[in-house]
């Protein structure tokens, strides 16, 4: 497997321009791409020839391939890893693929959520978000239950604790950004087939052909039933915000609404970033970006210039103790950043005497 890995890096890149990443493991493939247009054919082509075991591989039900233009570029390299298993969900039994109930088209997505909307059937429906709360925090669907995860391993329980007082029966519709797996002990669970990422690829696709024929064809199309909805209003119907994607974009616009505020100070804003020193994915208005220098706090700020020797054994220190730079971040209007023990780097770099002309005053 080295060796395979080894030569679709070099052929991948050099011969076709592809970057991106790609996870490998006994579980299949999951890949996330991006390479020129004009070599896109070619490049499908090439697949099951100069890689056998790609030969005659198909997608589990649910899974899906999508092809989305890009600006800016969302990846600088290929990254090629193996892993034990493709997502970390520290599960004690394996999910049943070929479990993962009904595949909604975009389409018959809107559909039911027309009608639930419109009140044009009595089915009550349960629609979830299932992504974490810093994906759910600058978009969604509306009336989703938002499960506030922190990370996947929380997913499933959240789902079962949303869940537990509902009838066996109750429909139920789920989504993420891609694909979402099984929820076990229901009879009628549906999932949005390809996600948020095949949804807004759908809707855009109905907009290239005018605003009008697109809202109308959202909104109205018949279900398999022959049923229909009236034509709505907008054209990104359900949806509001942004997409979080997991690159150097982060997210991806679908609606101008701004349902999120900086986290220092409760502005409205909808911008996410990293961190340079601590990573910490949070959202961030102009005046505190610029207040911080790019930074989350001036704690991260003053830390930054330490000699990388130095900032590699702070942020290793922090790590042991179990702790975070927050300190400076005590009174932000989301208190999520403060549960877990916090540190402030400067004092950390002081007690461990790390420091240099240009940082950590005195």
């Amino acid at each position: 497997l080295p060796t395979v890995v080894h030569a679709m890096k070099k052929d991948w890149g050099n011969r076709f321009g592809v970057k991106g990443r790609i996870y490998v493991s006994k579980e299949g493939i999951n890949a996330q791409l991006m390479l020129p247009f004009e070599n896109f054919t070619t490049f499908l082509l090439s697949l099951p020839e100069q890689y056998p075991f790609l030969r005659g591989a198909t997608f589990v039900p649910g899974s899906s391939f999508h092809i989305t233009p890009s600006h800016p570029v969302p990846f600088e390299k290929l990254r090629i890893k193996v892993r034990e298993r493709l997502v970390a969900d520290e599960l004690t039994f394996a999910l049943d693929m070929k479990n993962t109930g009904n595949h909604l088209s975009p389409a018959e997505w809107n559909r039911l959520l027309a009608s639930r909307e419109q009140k044009k059937t009595g089915e009550e429906l349960v629609l979830i978000d299932t992504r974490n709360f810093y994906e759910t925090n600058i978009g969604r669907f509306d009336g989703a239950v938002l499960l506030e995860t922190e990370r996947f391993t929380q997913v499933f329980h959240s789902i079962d604790r949303t869940l537990e007082h509902c009838s066996k029966t109750q429909k139920i519709l789920l989504y993420c950004t891609g694909d979402l797996t099984q929820v076990k002990g229901f009879t009628d669970v549906n999932t949005l087939h390809g996600g948020i990422n095949a949804w807004q690829s759908y809707i855009n696709d109905l907009l290239t052909a005018g605003h009008e024929a697109a809202v109308h064809a959202i909104s109205s199309a018949p279900d398999r039933r022959g049923a229909t909805c009236e034509p709505l209003a907008s054209p990104h119907p359900y949806f509001r915000g942004k997409n979080f994607v997991f690159d150097q974009r982060i997210s991806q616009e679908v609606t101008d609404d701004v349902i999120s505020a900086c986290d220092e100070c409760s502005v409205p804003c909808s911008d996410q970033i990293n961190c340079p020193l601590c990573n910490l994915l949070f959202v961030q208005c102009k005046t505190c970006s610029e207040k911080h220098e790019g930074f989350c706090s001036d704690d991260c700020r003053e830390v930054s210039n330490l000699e990388p020797d130095m900032l590699k054994q702070l942020i290793k220190e922090a790590k042991s103790r179990g702790c975070f730079p927050g300190a400076s971040r005590s009174q932000w209007s989301r208190p999520r950043f403060n549960l877990r023990q916090s540190v402030s780097y400067a004092s950390l770099a002081a007690e461990l005497g790390l420091k240099n002309s240009k940082c950590c005053n005195g």
